[in-house]
């Protein structure tokens, strides 16, 4: 996708970056938490979900996929 991405006017749906995402890294609350002091005060997933909700409320359109094409 990246060598392809100069020449179409989509944006790639799979990227170097989103593939790094997607890795187990073995990270945990605990983990964090003995390393940095971090503490999460709202679950990883109710946070999504909150996310999730405010987009539903507040975006008035879905999010375009490619770029704008100029002439």
């Amino acid at each position: 996708m990246e060598l392809i991405d100069p020449l179409v006017p989509w944006e790639p749906l799979v990227t170097r970056s989103i593939i790094h995402l997607l890795e187990e890294t073995g990270a945990t609350n605990e983990r964090a938490s003995s390393m940095l002091g971090y503490v999460p005060k709202v679950h990883w997933k109710d946070a999504v979900r909150m996310q999730m909700d405010e987009m539903a409320v507040r975006q008035k359109s879905a999010m375009r996929m490619h770029k704008p094409i100029t002439p």
